[in-house]
């Protein structure tokens, strides 16, 4: 159990520093489209900073979720913008996996939950039937 607390917390530095390059690349994106738009009021998203030609599977960090963050940190330093989208591609898509893996799970145990309460009542009404007045 403790080994698992300590690998969710590994993951959740991961996931920040993720979230920070997804940021900068985000940050440094949205000015020049909001430039280039002149004055067109259009909404942007997450994903659409990301150009489309950005293929994720050639990120260099996001194969070990488990990489240190100082390594991390060292390692995207020299990126270009190019490599920096191309890592938050690659970083945000292993959120996204990480979150709906973790919504399934929660719920699986809200089912689960709901079927064992379900289960209780049944047993509950069949012993009352049973209970004489």
């Amino acid at each position: 159990m403790n080994f698992s607390i300590s690998r969710n917390k590994k993951f959740r530095k991961r996931l920040a520093i993720a979230t920070g390059i997804l940021a900068m690349v985000w940050g440094v994106t949205v000015p020049a489209i909001s430039q280039e738009s002149q004055g067109e009021e259009t909404p942007v998203v997450v994903e659409s900073t990301i150009k489309g030609d950005v293929n994720p599977s050639t990120a260099l960090t996001a194969g070990d979720l488990l990489i240190p963050t100082d390594e991390l940190n060292l390692l995207v330093k020299p990126f270009t913008l190019e490599e920096l989208e191309t890592e938050a591609a690659a970083w945000f898509m292993a959120l996204k996996a990480k979150v709906q893996e973790i919504i399934q799970t929660e719920i699986s145990i809200k089912r689960q939950e709901e079927s064992e309460g379900t289960n209780q009542l049944i047993e509950k009404v069949t012993e009352l039937q049973g209970q004489k007045c």
